[in-house]
Protein backbone atom coordinates (compact mmCIF):
# COMPACT_ATOMS: atom_id res chain seq x y z
CA UNK A 1 0.00 0.00 0.00
CA UNK A 2 2.85 2.39 0.89
CA UNK A 3 4.58 1.54 -2.42
CA UNK A 4 1.46 2.43 -4.41
CA UNK A 5 1.18 5.73 -2.56
CA UNK A 6 4.82 6.61 -3.30
CA UNK A 7 4.33 5.68 -6.93
CA UNK A 8 1.39 8.06 -7.20
CA UNK A 9 3.41 10.84 -5.58
CA UNK A 10 6.22 10.19 -8.08
CA UNK A 11 3.94 10.57 -11.08
CA UNK A 12 2.35 13.73 -9.63
CA UNK A 13 5.77 15.33 -9.07
CA UNK A 14 6.90 14.34 -12.57
CA UNK A 15 3.78 15.93 -14.10
CA UNK A 16 4.33 19.15 -12.15
CA UNK A 17 7.95 19.28 -13.34
CA UNK A 18 6.96 18.81 -16.99
CA UNK A 19 4.27 21.48 -16.68
CA UNK A 20 6.71 23.94 -15.13
CA UNK A 21 9.27 23.26 -17.84
CA UNK A 22 6.66 23.84 -20.58
CA UNK A 23 5.47 27.08 -19.04
CA UNK A 24 9.02 28.30 -18.66
CA UNK A 25 9.86 27.58 -22.29
CA UNK A 26 6.69 29.32 -23.45
CA UNK A 27 7.45 32.35 -21.33
CA UNK A 28 10.98 32.57 -22.77
CA UNK A 29 9.71 32.25 -26.36
CA UNK A 30 6.98 34.89 -26.03
CA UNK A 31 9.21 37.22 -24.01
CA UNK A 32 11.84 37.09 -26.76
CA UNK A 33 9.19 37.60 -29.44
CA UNK A 34 7.73 40.56 -27.55
CA UNK A 35 11.17 42.06 -27.21
CA UNK A 36 11.74 41.79 -30.94
CA UNK A 37 8.37 43.37 -31.75
CA UNK A 38 8.96 46.19 -29.30
CA UNK A 39 12.16 47.19 -31.11
CA UNK A 40 10.79 46.50 -34.58
CA UNK A 41 13.03 43.50 -35.29
CA UNK A 42 15.19 40.96 -33.60
CA UNK A 43 18.89 40.78 -34.31
CA UNK A 44 18.26 39.32 -37.74
CA UNK A 45 15.54 41.90 -38.53
CA UNK A 46 17.91 44.74 -37.61
CA UNK A 47 20.36 43.57 -40.25
CA UNK A 48 17.57 43.48 -42.84
CA UNK A 49 16.54 47.01 -41.91
CA UNK A 50 20.06 48.30 -42.43
CA UNK A 51 20.25 46.64 -45.85
CA UNK A 52 16.89 47.93 -47.01
CA UNK A 53 17.26 51.42 -45.55
CA UNK A 54 20.47 52.19 -47.43
CA UNK A 55 21.56 54.67 -44.74
CA UNK A 56 25.04 56.20 -44.99
CA UNK A 57 26.98 57.25 -41.89
CA UNK A 58 28.71 60.61 -41.64
CA UNK A 59 32.05 58.83 -41.79
CA UNK A 60 31.19 56.96 -44.99
CA UNK A 61 29.92 60.14 -46.66
CA UNK A 62 33.21 61.83 -45.81
CA UNK A 63 35.28 58.91 -47.12
CA UNK A 64 33.31 58.83 -50.37
CA UNK A 65 33.69 62.62 -50.68
CA UNK A 66 29.98 63.15 -51.40
CA UNK A 67 29.04 66.87 -51.33
CA UNK A 68 26.61 68.03 -48.65
CA UNK A 69 24.10 70.88 -48.91
CA UNK A 70 21.52 72.49 -46.66
CA UNK A 71 17.95 72.98 -47.84
CA UNK A 72 16.82 76.57 -48.09
CA UNK A 73 14.11 78.63 -49.70
CA UNK A 74 14.20 81.55 -52.07
CA UNK A 75 12.73 82.32 -55.47
CA UNK A 76 12.46 80.40 -58.70
CA UNK A 77 11.37 81.60 -62.11
CA UNK A 78 7.64 81.22 -62.56
CA UNK A 79 6.27 79.87 -65.86
CA UNK A 80 3.06 79.62 -67.83
CA UNK A 81 2.85 75.96 -68.80
CA UNK A 82 1.52 74.97 -72.23
CA UNK A 83 1.02 71.30 -73.04
CA UNK A 84 0.98 69.88 -76.54
CA UNK A 85 2.30 67.50 -79.14
CA UNK A 86 4.83 67.37 -81.97
CA UNK A 87 3.43 67.23 -85.50
CA UNK A 88 4.63 67.34 -89.09
CA UNK A 89 5.43 70.79 -90.43
CA UNK A 90 2.57 71.58 -92.87
CA UNK A 91 4.90 73.27 -95.37
CA UNK A 92 7.45 70.46 -95.15
CA UNK A 93 5.12 67.48 -95.49
CA UNK A 94 2.95 65.94 -98.20
CA UNK A 95 -0.15 63.73 -98.05
CA UNK A 96 -0.30 62.31 -101.57
CA UNK A 97 -3.62 61.05 -102.96
CA UNK A 98 -4.45 59.47 -106.37
CA UNK A 99 -5.77 61.98 -108.91
CA UNK A 100 -8.49 59.57 -110.12
CA UNK A 101 -9.82 56.19 -109.08
CA UNK A 102 -8.13 53.26 -110.76
CA UNK A 103 -5.75 50.33 -110.34
CA UNK A 104 -2.13 50.61 -109.18
CA UNK A 105 0.16 49.16 -111.87
CA UNK A 106 3.60 49.87 -110.37
CA UNK A 107 5.03 51.15 -107.07
CA UNK A 108 8.60 52.45 -107.20
CA UNK A 109 9.24 53.73 -103.69
CA UNK A 110 8.78 52.37 -100.17
CA UNK A 111 8.78 53.50 -96.53
CA UNK A 112 12.06 54.96 -95.34
CA UNK A 113 13.33 55.98 -98.78
CA UNK A 114 14.42 59.55 -99.43
CA UNK A 115 12.74 61.29 -102.34
CA UNK A 116 13.15 64.57 -104.18
CA UNK A 117 10.74 66.91 -105.86
CA UNK A 118 9.65 65.33 -109.16
CA UNK A 119 10.39 61.70 -108.19
CA UNK A 120 7.76 59.25 -109.49
CA UNK A 121 6.47 57.09 -106.63
CA UNK A 122 3.84 54.97 -108.38
CA UNK A 123 1.88 54.49 -111.64
CA UNK A 124 -1.93 54.20 -111.66
CA UNK A 125 -4.24 53.10 -114.50
CA UNK A 126 -7.34 55.29 -114.46
CA UNK A 127 -10.86 53.86 -114.58
CA UNK A 128 -11.77 56.66 -116.99
CA UNK A 129 -10.39 55.19 -120.20
CA UNK A 130 -7.27 53.13 -120.62
CA UNK A 131 -4.73 55.71 -119.55
CA UNK A 132 -2.16 55.88 -116.77
CA UNK A 133 -0.82 58.68 -114.63
CA UNK A 134 2.03 59.02 -112.15
CA UNK A 135 1.99 59.82 -108.45
CA UNK A 136 4.83 62.32 -108.08
CA UNK A 137 6.43 63.89 -105.00
CA UNK A 138 6.29 67.67 -104.83
CA UNK A 139 8.74 68.01 -101.91
CA UNK A 140 12.09 66.70 -100.72
CA UNK A 141 11.75 64.34 -97.77
CA UNK A 142 11.39 60.81 -96.46
CA UNK A 143 8.49 58.44 -97.09
CA UNK A 144 6.91 57.88 -93.67
CA UNK A 145 3.92 55.81 -94.79
CA UNK A 146 2.86 53.91 -97.91
CA UNK A 147 -0.66 52.54 -98.28
CA UNK A 148 -0.73 51.15 -101.82
CA UNK A 149 0.56 48.05 -103.61
CA UNK A 150 0.60 46.90 -107.24
CA UNK A 151 -2.79 45.57 -108.33
CA UNK A 152 -4.70 47.48 -105.66
CA UNK A 153 -7.84 49.42 -106.53
CA UNK A 154 -7.64 53.01 -105.28
CA UNK A 155 -9.71 56.18 -105.23
CA UNK A 156 -9.16 59.85 -104.55
CA UNK A 157 -9.83 59.48 -100.79
CA UNK A 158 -6.89 57.15 -100.18
CA UNK A 159 -3.72 58.73 -98.79
CA UNK A 160 -1.24 56.72 -100.84
CA UNK A 161 1.97 58.23 -99.40
CA UNK A 162 2.94 60.42 -96.47
CA UNK A 163 6.21 62.27 -97.06
CA UNK A 164 7.95 64.73 -94.78
CA UNK A 165 11.16 66.64 -94.33
CA UNK A 166 11.90 65.61 -90.74
CA UNK A 167 14.46 68.38 -90.32
CA UNK A 168 11.46 70.61 -89.55
CA UNK A 169 8.47 69.98 -87.25
CA UNK A 170 5.60 72.04 -85.91
CA UNK A 171 4.55 71.91 -82.25
CA UNK A 172 0.90 72.51 -81.36
CA UNK A 173 0.50 73.68 -77.76
CA UNK A 174 -2.76 74.63 -76.05
CA UNK A 175 -3.22 77.73 -73.89
CA UNK A 176 -6.13 78.42 -71.54
CA UNK A 177 -8.15 81.59 -72.04
CA UNK A 178 -6.86 83.01 -68.72
CA UNK A 179 -3.30 82.94 -70.08
CA UNK A 180 -3.89 84.19 -73.62
CA UNK A 181 -3.64 87.87 -72.60
CA UNK A 182 -0.09 87.19 -71.36
CA UNK A 183 1.06 85.61 -74.64
CA UNK A 184 1.97 86.97 -78.06
CA UNK A 185 3.74 85.78 -81.19
CA UNK A 186 7.48 86.07 -80.78
CA UNK A 187 7.47 85.31 -77.04
CA UNK A 188 10.36 83.13 -75.93
CA UNK A 189 9.68 79.75 -74.38
CA UNK A 190 11.52 76.59 -73.35
CA UNK A 191 10.29 73.41 -74.98
CA UNK A 192 10.76 70.18 -72.99
CA UNK A 193 10.13 66.56 -73.89
CA UNK A 194 11.83 63.17 -73.50
CA UNK A 195 14.77 64.74 -71.70
CA UNK A 196 15.33 67.41 -74.36
CA UNK A 197 15.10 71.13 -73.57
CA UNK A 198 15.44 73.81 -76.23
CA UNK A 199 14.75 77.55 -76.29
CA UNK A 200 12.46 78.70 -79.09
CA UNK A 201 9.69 81.24 -79.84
CA UNK A 202 5.95 81.29 -80.44
CA UNK A 203 5.16 81.43 -84.16
CA UNK A 204 1.37 81.90 -84.07
CA UNK A 205 -1.53 82.07 -81.59
CA UNK A 206 -4.94 81.12 -82.91
CA UNK A 207 -7.75 83.63 -82.26
CA UNK A 208 -10.22 80.73 -82.09
CA UNK A 209 -11.21 79.11 -78.79
CA UNK A 210 -12.26 75.48 -78.52
CA UNK A 211 -15.86 75.62 -77.26
CA UNK A 212 -15.41 72.48 -75.14
CA UNK A 213 -12.02 73.10 -73.53
CA UNK A 214 -11.78 76.89 -73.63
CA UNK A 215 -8.27 76.67 -75.09
CA UNK A 216 -6.54 78.10 -78.15
CA UNK A 217 -3.75 76.57 -80.20
CA UNK A 218 -0.25 78.02 -79.95
CA UNK A 219 2.10 77.02 -82.78
CA UNK A 220 5.87 76.67 -82.61
CA UNK A 221 8.06 75.89 -85.63
CA UNK A 222 11.18 73.98 -84.72
CA UNK A 223 14.33 72.94 -86.54
CA UNK A 224 14.68 69.25 -85.81
CA UNK A 225 18.40 68.51 -85.89
CA UNK A 226 19.18 64.87 -85.20
CA UNK A 227 15.45 64.04 -85.28
CA UNK A 228 15.15 64.69 -81.53
CA UNK A 229 11.49 65.59 -81.88
CA UNK A 230 9.12 62.97 -83.28
CA UNK A 231 5.53 63.49 -84.46
CA UNK A 232 3.12 62.29 -81.78
CA UNK A 233 5.55 63.06 -78.94
CA UNK A 234 4.07 64.95 -75.97
CA UNK A 235 5.86 68.16 -74.94
CA UNK A 236 5.64 71.02 -72.45
CA UNK A 237 6.23 74.67 -73.31
CA UNK A 238 7.34 76.95 -70.46
CA UNK A 239 7.07 80.72 -70.79
CA UNK A 240 8.76 82.88 -68.10
CA UNK A 241 6.25 84.81 -66.00
CA UNK A 242 7.93 86.55 -63.05
CA UNK A 243 9.30 84.99 -59.84
CA UNK A 244 7.77 82.55 -57.36
CA UNK A 245 8.78 82.37 -53.65
CA UNK A 246 9.38 78.81 -52.37
CA UNK A 247 10.05 77.45 -48.88
CA UNK A 248 12.66 74.95 -50.11
CA UNK A 249 14.24 74.07 -53.43
CA UNK A 250 16.55 71.46 -54.95
CA UNK A 251 19.09 71.81 -57.77
CA UNK A 252 17.64 70.22 -60.90
CA UNK A 253 20.98 68.43 -61.28
CA UNK A 254 19.60 65.98 -58.67
CA UNK A 255 16.62 65.07 -60.89
CA UNK A 256 16.57 62.38 -63.55
CA UNK A 257 14.50 64.63 -65.85
CA UNK A 258 12.93 68.07 -65.56
CA UNK A 259 9.52 66.39 -65.89
CA UNK A 260 10.11 64.59 -62.56
CA UNK A 261 7.52 65.21 -59.86
CA UNK A 262 9.41 63.25 -57.21
CA UNK A 263 13.06 62.65 -56.36
CA UNK A 264 14.94 60.44 -53.92
CA UNK A 265 17.24 62.49 -51.71
CA UNK A 266 19.58 61.32 -48.95
CA UNK A 267 18.58 63.46 -45.93
CA UNK A 268 20.56 63.64 -42.68
CA UNK A 269 18.81 62.09 -39.68
CA UNK A 270 20.96 61.93 -36.56
CA UNK A 271 24.39 60.77 -37.70
CA UNK A 272 23.19 59.13 -40.94
CA UNK A 273 21.92 60.12 -44.36
CA UNK A 274 18.73 58.22 -45.18
CA UNK A 275 17.00 58.06 -48.61
CA UNK A 276 13.71 59.94 -48.62
CA UNK A 277 11.13 60.57 -51.33
CA UNK A 278 10.69 64.29 -51.97
CA UNK A 279 7.72 65.80 -53.85
CA UNK A 280 8.38 68.56 -56.37
CA UNK A 281 6.32 71.39 -57.79
CA UNK A 282 7.41 74.15 -60.15
CA UNK A 283 10.92 74.36 -61.53
CA UNK A 284 13.12 76.66 -63.57
CA UNK A 285 16.46 76.21 -65.32
CA UNK A 286 18.36 75.72 -62.05
CA UNK A 287 16.04 74.67 -59.24
CA UNK A 288 12.90 72.64 -58.49
CA UNK A 289 10.40 73.65 -55.82
CA UNK A 290 10.09 71.17 -52.93
CA UNK A 291 6.46 70.78 -51.86
CA UNK A 292 7.03 68.06 -49.23
CA UNK A 293 9.72 65.74 -47.88
CA UNK A 294 12.47 68.30 -47.21
CA UNK A 295 12.37 71.26 -44.82
CA UNK A 296 14.55 74.37 -44.74
CA UNK A 297 17.70 73.76 -42.72
CA UNK A 298 17.84 70.00 -43.30
CA UNK A 299 21.11 68.69 -44.68
CA UNK A 300 21.13 66.41 -47.71
CA UNK A 301 23.61 64.80 -50.09
CA UNK A 302 24.03 67.08 -53.09
CA UNK A 303 24.28 64.20 -55.55
CA UNK A 304 21.81 62.05 -57.48
CA UNK A 305 20.56 59.07 -55.46
CA UNK A 306 21.64 56.63 -58.17
CA UNK A 307 25.16 58.12 -58.14
CA UNK A 308 25.32 57.74 -54.36
CA UNK A 309 24.18 54.12 -54.64
CA UNK A 310 26.78 53.48 -57.34
CA UNK A 311 29.54 54.83 -55.07
CA UNK A 312 28.47 52.71 -52.11
CA UNK A 313 28.14 49.60 -54.29
CA UNK A 314 31.63 50.16 -55.70
CA UNK A 315 33.02 50.52 -52.18
CA UNK A 316 31.32 47.32 -51.01
CA UNK A 317 32.71 45.48 -54.04
CA UNK A 318 36.23 46.73 -53.32
CA UNK A 319 35.94 45.66 -49.70
CA UNK A 320 34.80 42.18 -50.76
CA UNK A 321 37.77 41.96 -53.11
CA UNK A 322 40.08 42.96 -50.26
CA UNK A 323 41.00 46.37 -51.65
CA UNK A 324 41.35 49.36 -49.38
CA UNK A 325 39.36 52.52 -50.06
CA UNK A 326 40.90 55.80 -48.92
Amino acid sequence: MRRVKLKKQYWVLLGVAILALSLGSGYYFFSKKAGQDEHGHGEEGHDDHDDEGGALTDGLVKKLDIPIAKAKGGEIDNYILLFGKVGLHPEKSLHLHPKYSGVVRDVYKSVGETVKTGDVLARVESNFGVQTYNLTSTINGTILERRIAAGQSVNEDLEAFTIADMAHVQITLVAYARDLGKLKAGDKLILSGSGNNVPTTIFYISPLLDSKTGTANVLVNLTNEGTLWRPGQFVIGRIPSGKKPVAAKLPIALLDTQESKTATVYVRIGTEYVPRMVSLGSYDEEFAEVTSGLSPGEKYLNSKARDVEALTSEREHDEEEGHSVD
